[in-house]
């Protein structure tokens, strides 16, 4: 699990960072990384069982949702991130990352309404971040520590 995790880390790193630059998402590189999450859980025989993937899949589900009815208020790349995150990793981790990158990304929101700053917040950093934290929560140090 731990091979999944990391790819999963770094594929959100980088669309982050293309997130923040550009303010999109490129689904094409989700559906690649769904595919490789696949094939790396399929292979180990880990990962959570299909109805724990399913169920992952309904904070994704409800966010596609939020996206169509809202006209993009939330992204339709961030929903599809949420999506491929619960059906690689399960409901609980699903719902733990979103927690932590929404509770992040308040502060983020409150700061920019002191400052008074208009512009969309990317959400997927904090989607990144809010994976990171939860891996460090489950495995301690080991993502630090570079062992």
């Amino acid at each position: 699990m731990f091979l999944a995790e990391t790819v999963m880390l770094f594929y959100l790193l980088c669309a982050s960072v293309e997130d923040i630059r550009k303010k999109e998402i490129r689904v094409l590189y989700l559906l690649i990384l769904a595919v490789f999450l696949f094939i790396i859980m399929y292979v180990s025989g880990n990962g959570p069982a299909v109805s724990g993937r399913l169920a992952g899949t309904m904070p994704g589900l409800l966010l596609i949702l939020v996206s169509r009815v809202s006209k993009g208020g939330i992204g339709m790349g961030d929903a599809f991130a949420v999506l491929g995150l619960g059906a690689a990793f399960g409901l609980a981790e699903c719902l733990s990352t979103l927690g932590l990158a929404w509770f992040i990304c308040f502060f983020a929101a409150a700061g920019c309404l002191i400052l008074k700053k208009r512009s969309p917040i990317p959400f997927l950093p904090f989607l990144c971040i809010g994976f990171y934290v939860n891996l460090w929560l489950k495995y301690g140090s080991i993502y630090f520590s570079g062992r």
